[in-house]
């Protein structure tokens, strides 16, 4: 495919083939894998409806979890040269997260105190205490207002304005 990408009869042959195996596959991921990329090759992907903010799902996730999704988002090249520190004490949960952006990644790592610092003995560029549902909302856009804020708030700011924009609709198959 990425030979000869405009290719039909390639296209349509590689279809047939990922829709035998999708039918043949037990395992339901890989089945879906086969039959989206069968129909993708054939040109009829429907395009998802993303729906992030469902707050039951969100609840389920873990504060890690919230960090690795901001993490895997974040536009490396753009941020290369930003270097921010974040302390984000979640009090229901009774662990602080110390977050790092340098070098394009957003590194993190948690401990069970609670501290404005940026867990090696240095004050972190912006620290939140906060309660988890809380954290959600300003994750979602709701804004630092409801939250204790110590240090410099335009540091969340810089943090989201490096993010992108997740799209579930891209191509598993073709280029």
């Amino acid at each position: 495919m990425f030979a000869a990408p405009d290719d039909t009869a390639a296209k349509q042959a590689l279809a047939s083939v990922y829709e035998k195996l999708g039918h043949g596959a037990e395992n339901a991921t890989w089945r879906n894998f086969y039959l989206m990329g069968a129909q993708e090759l054939r040109g009829t992907v429907a395009h998802t409806a993303l729906e992030t903010t469902n707050p039951e799902m969100a609840m389920a996730l873990t504060v890690d979890m919230l960090i690795d999704s901001l993490a895997i988002r974040v536009d490396g090249p753009r941020a290369w040269d930003e270097k921010l520190t974040m302390t984000w004490n979640v009090t229901d949960e009774q662990h602080t997260w110390h977050l790092l952006l340098s070098n394009g990644a957003l590194t993190y790592r948690s401990t069970d105190t609670s501290s404005g610092t940026n867990g090696r003995g240095q004050a972190a560029d912006l620290t939140l205490t906060l309660t988890k549902s809380e954290l959600l909302g300003v994750l979602t856009g709701g804004g630092l207002d409801d939250v204790h804020v110590q240090g410099d708030p335009q540091v969340f700011a810089t943090l989201t304005g490096l993010l992108d924009a997740p799209d579930p609709d891209f191509a598993i198959v073709t280029p």
